[in-house]
């Protein structure tokens, strides 16, 4: 190149360098060739070289689009036409092409010199087509702008010589060794092609970069490992991404089943057709269950009619998806067994996509068990697939010991802890989660930026005054005084050894009680109203059970005893809910899952063998519950006259004024866990004179 400073111009037309192949490779071919170790130490002074040549005015270039220019010539003319010559033939022009370096390639060339026919239409043939319309001196890139075709590949040889940090240089590396993954199926036709047909979707179009790209990743995952996880971080998005992929499935002819946690249902039912939600013209279809649905007959008794052995079970492309799927971490659980014995081993073709952002426990078992769903349940599901991972439970159980080491060591560091985890865990999440957090999609997705979120503000305010109950510690003193008893007639049955476990109705009834113990703890720390209206139900039923009790003895009339809290149908959610949440937090509660609120076992009276007992028991419970009951509606009656304030709806109120004032965006939204302290607050801020509030 040092030697061809010397004529006065040069003129080259070009192929399309901007839409065939990756440009990168074009450059390193049109410079080097193949392209070997001694040629890529050379090729930074190489490309230098060529823009400093590319730069100069005497050098032009144009480039043909719309056809394919195969045609490889090389001319120079000379004041002295004995000295022009031309090259023509099958050789690029490099070192290889010119012989200067052998090659492995058979070529073809002619050559010739002066200014014989050959020359001379050459020449012609050259001229007419720098001059046609195909010819172009500037061409439009991706992003509608125009550019120079001199400039264009002056740009592109350049990014071979820039300097590049060690991270970019980390990421070069991370490319090359997982590129064919990455191109595999985003290479198929028959991929691309449905592909294309989700991005005309609402939905896909809708979504922001980093989205789409998850919706790619999770439908390459389920389609090589029959499964995924979304762990994004809460806020990114994991509803709209998930219905992404479900609507790619749905067009594949898959069945979609979505098991959610109840409260979660009104979150997904307004995507589904026919709810006028902004994808209505994607026409989503899905069918929704919830957790708590996994036992006995729970999936048939819905409106829709779909039976268990003709609905889910039998079909040939079935999509489960799974919202909050951590709830389904234990593999020992009634849920986890039905969902894996009833419906994904009862089906041909299953693919599981899950989503979980925030697990209770920190246990890897857990991630082992949803990873477990994924292959039905068989710990060596993974075997004969492409992961070739013998065991999970091998793994898992590894990874669990030296987590636990890692654990009672001083300075521990993360990085630690990562190297003794063997490949194989990684090979799998790296197949089958998806998670990122803000500052990974900020770092990788340039134009994405999230809002600086403040640091919370705890505020731990514990019920004061609750008429006699003057301090926090008189009041839980008077809630555990109850023991409940109208929910555990069983308890005073005669003992008989049940026949299995799961058929203990009174470590069922227990299960129960506690369940309800902990809903009344949540209750109070979400208001004292809601905590009210569940003090005043469990009331009601406890003076409903000891008016039966009275009948049977002075009249013998001969009723069942029932949880009856069907009828209460917030209050039962609540329940179900919350056995959801709090089992698998340890051994004991691991165990009692098993009695689902939904087994109900009516109680004879006359099956009662201790009925005086039982009735004494009732009144004692009563007594206490009509005492806190009092007590709370005292604290209402004061509420009313304004002899005492609710501390904690005051101090809502000051941090509402608090932030208006330091904002111009008056906007406040309030989250709470149940709908009558949502109903409470509504009320409350009406009466305290706030307006334009809405309560959903």
């Amino acid at each position: 190149m040092d030697e061809m400073n010397g004529p006065e111009r040069f003129r080259m037309v070009l192929g399309n360098l901007l839409k065939e192949g990756a440009q990168q490779d074009k450059i390193i071919n049109l410079l080097s060739d193949t392209l070997g170790i001694p040629q890529a130490l050379n090729l930074n002074q190489s490309a230098k070289k060529a823009v400093d040549f590319l730069r100069q005015e005497k050098v032009r270039v144009k480039t043909i689009q719309r056809s394919f220019c195969h045609a490889k010539t090389y001319m120079y003319h000379d004041p002295d036409t004995r000295k022009n010559f031309h090259v023509i033939g099958s050789s690029n022009l490099t070192d290889a092409g010119m012989g200067i370096r052998e090659s492995g390639n058979i070529e073809l060339n002619s050559a010739s010199t002066g200014n014989d026919n050959d020359f001379k239409e050459l020449t012609k043939w050259f001229s007419d087509l720098w001059k046609s319309k195909d010819a172009l001196g500037n061409i439009e890139l991706p992003d509608k702008s125009k550019v120079s075709v001199k400039e264009h590949i002056i740009t592109l040889i350049q990014y071979l010589y820039s300097k590049y940090t060690p991270f970019q240089l980390y990421y070069k590396v991370l490319y090359e060794l997982f590129k064919e993954d990455l191109l595999s199926l985003s290479l198929d036709p028959e991929f691309k092609k449905e592909i294309s047909h989700l991005e005309d979707t609402v939905i896909y179009k809708i979504l922001y970069s980093f989205q789409k790209t998850g919706v790619i990743s999770l439908i390459k995952m389920l389609q090589r490992n029959d499964g995924a996880i979304l762990a994004d971080a809460v806020g990114l998005g994991k509803t709209w991404t998930a219905l992404a992929v479900m609507k790619y499935f749905e067009m594949k002819g898959y069945r979609i089943i979505l098991f959610c946690p109840k409260k979660l249902d009104a979150n997904w039912r307004q995507y589904l057709e026919g709810h006028r939600s902004k994808f209505e013209r994607d026409r989503l279809k899905y069918t929704i269950r919830y957790h708590t649905d996994l036992q006995d007959d729970r999936l048939e008794s819905y409106q829709d009619g779909y039976k268990i052995n003709t609905f889910f079970q039998g079909n040939p492309k079935l999509l489960v998806v799974i919202d909050e799927s951590h709830n389904l971490r234990n593999d020992k659980s009634s849920r986890y067994k039905f969902l894996v014995e009833n419906i994904l081993r009862k089906n041909k073709e299953v693919k599981v996509l899950q989503l979980s952002a925030t697990p209770i426990n920190n246990k890897l078992i857990d991630v082992r068990n949803q990873f477990k769903l994924i292959v039905k349940g068989h710990d060596n599901g993974f075997k004969e697939t492409a992961l070739e991972v013998g065991s999970l439970e091998s793994i898992f159980r590894t990874a669990q010991k030296d987590f636990k080491s890692w654990q009672e060591k001083e300075n521990r560091k993360i990085s630690d802890f990562i190297q003794t985890l063997p490949q194989k865990f990684f090979s799998l999440t790296d197949a089958l989660i998806v998670a990122r957090t803000r500052k990974l999609i900020e770092s990788e997705f340039g134009g994405m930026s999230f809002p600086e979120k403040e640091y919370p503000e705890n505020e731990y305010i514990n019920p004061e005054n609750i008429g006699d109950l003057k301090t926090f510690e008189e009041l839980l003193s008077a809630i555990e005084s109850i023991n409940l008893i109208a929910y555990m007639p069983h308890l005073y049955t005669e003992e008989m050894k049940p026949e299995s476990v799961l058929k203990d109705e009174v470590r069922r009834e227990g299960f129960l009680v506690k369940m309800m113990y902990i809903l009344l703890m949540k209750r109070l720390e979400s208001s004292w109203y809601s905590f009210k209206n569940t003090v005043n139900n469990i009331y009601d039923h406890h003076t409903n059970a000891l008016q039966k009790v009275d009948n049977f003895i002075n009249a013998k009339e001969d009723t069942v005893l029932e949880d009856e809290i069907s009828e209460q149908n917030d209050f039962e959610d609540d329940l179900e809910e919350t056995s959801v949440e709090f089992t698998g937090a340890g051994d004991e509660t691991e165990q009692l899952e098993e009695f689902t609120l939904g087994k109900k076992n009516p109680v004879k009276l006359s099956d009662i063998r201790h009925i005086d007992m039982f009735k004494r028991h009732l009144e004692n419970d009563i007594t206490r519950l009509e005492k806190l009951k009092s007590n709370l509606e005292l604290f209402e009656k004061s509420l009313k006259e304004k002899k005492v304030k609710d501390i904690k709806l005051e101090r809502l109120i000051e941090h509402i004024e608090k932030k208006r004032k330091e904002r111009t965006n008056q906007k406040v939204i309030i989250f709470t866990v149940f709908a009558d302290t949502a109903k409470y607050l509504y009320n409350q801020l009406i009466n305290k004179g706030f307006y334009n509030i809405a309560c959903v």
